[in-house]
């Protein structure tokens, strides 16, 4: 939880006690110096926590009593520093002060004279999932420029609405002021590939070719590989990327995920090799879809030399995604006492770390321990899915456990 705390004049804090604060989740503003200081946006922007947990904002009024307040008041603060508040209020998703902010700027009729506000507003309700409020923020500037576009058809395709950032970029062309950017083309991309329009993505391509994009930013040139690859055109995905004048760890892993993702796990295994004789170092994705190869193709020992390496690097316990791919490898390699150790290991396991053991007992015919599995998990309040129940019913199936298939079976019909 983060606080945002107004420190009297007469505080005798000074800065370094301000940003050790800071540090300790909470955010001070320094009264004695003025409101518009220079360092006022700093901790703005720098000092808010990244959590997605709601923060409290309070305010001490000349007396020391504490004050409620849900957001900083607006006149007090800067452009600079309201910009900030905007964007950090968007990170953390905190939807209820977004509102807030923007009703403030409503009274002071800002939205319609400032498009970077206005385009703040739009990007903070697309993180929070609020499009409907994004277009109509949209809806009110007067003249729209490219950033503004941006920020709607970037919001529908990072919110899984394809359709609609497709239909947003088709509005955007018809506005003869504006004209479609990089950034423009790596959003609109991630929308083909969502709905898998190829069409408008091959149209796009040659535009960027047209433009010389595709040698100048890497971006773009990764979002058409990522977008070809989603779109099941293999071959072309692999051209792009072979006219990409550098490779980075994006690229690579865009690549490889679309060879998994459309069941070519050879060619993936490959391009991973060709990524490590390139001396590029694998992110996260990128072990996660060569694990999903290996499960795939039974490449045991080349899950154990990737499990090596997260290890190293110390990655199973800061990412779950990773700590599941590893399971769900060893399970389907039938390594089933190293799945186990990694579940263990695994610190905030979910329904898909419980699901990818339980499926590895059951896949390799041992019923009770994948029961004895499933029970832990409901031991442990973990909600099963659809996954979860299929691997648990093929368990019963094993071990001709007929009551604990019915229990199950009523338990799929109330959940519809």
């Amino acid at each position: 939880m983060c606080e945002l705390v107004f420190i009297l004049p007469n505080s005798s804090l000074t800065m370094g006690h301000v940003f050790k604060a800071c540090s300790a989740n909470s955010v001070l503003f320094l009264h004695r110096q003025p409101l518009n200081h220079p360092e006022m946006p700093l901790l703005i922007k720098g000092c808010f926590s990244p959590s997605p947990a709601h923060q409290n904002i309070r305010e001490f009024n000349a007396s020391g009593t504490l004050l409620p307040l849900d957001v900083p008041n607006l006149q007090i603060l800067d452009r600079s520093s309201l910009l900030n508040l905007i964007k950090t209020c968007g990170k953390v998703k905190n939807m209820w002060k977004v509102r807030r902010i923007h009703n403030d700027l409503l009274k002071k009729n800002l939205i319609s004279k400032d498009a970077y506000i206005a385009t703040s507003l739009i990007t903070a309700y697309a993180k929070c999932g609020m499009l409907d409020m994004a277009r109509e923020i949209f809806e009110q500037i007067p003249i729209r420029n490219v950033v503004s576009w941006n920020a709607l058809i970037s919001g529908y395709a990072q919110n899984g609405l394809g359709d609609e950032a497709l239909k947003c970029f088709k509005e955007m062309q018809e506005d003869a002021n504006v004209c479609p950017n990089g950034v423009t083309f790596v959003c609109t991309l991630k929308a083909c590939g969502i709905v898998g329009c190829i069409d408008i993505g091959e149209v796009i391509d040659v535009e960027v070719r047209k433009q010389g994009l595709l040698q100048r930013d890497i971006m773009v040139g990764t979002a058409l590989v990522d977008m070809y690859c989603k779109c099941g055109a293999l071959e072309k995905a692999r051209e792009v990327f072979s006219l990409l004048p550098a490779h980075d760890v994006v690229s690579w892993s865009a690549l490889i995920a679309g060879y998994v993702n459309n069941g070519l796990t050879r060619e993936a295994l490959q391009c991973f090799k060709e990524m490590q004789d390139a001396r590029i170092s694998p992110d996260v994705m990128s072990y996660v879809f060569i694990l999903k190869a290996c499960a795939i193709q039974g490449s045991l020992d080349l899950g154990e030399d990737i499990h090596t390496e997260v290890k190293k690097r110390g990655l199973l316990q800061r990412d779950i995604v990773l700590g599941n791919a590893l399971v769900d490898m060893y399970s389907k390699c039938g390594a089933l006492e190293k799945a186990r150790d990694v579940f263990e290991q695994i610190p905030m396991r979910n329904v898909v770390s419980w699901s990818a053991l339980i499926g590895g007992y059951a896949q390799h015919g041992l019923g009770d321990e994948a029961l004895r599995c499933f029970k832990q998990m409901q031991d442990a309040l973990v909600r099963p899915n659809v996954v979860t129940y299929i691997c648990v019913l093929k368990a019963c199936g094993i071990v001709r456990s007929l009551g604990i298939g019915e229990k199950i079976d009523m338990e799929i019909r109330k959940q519809g």
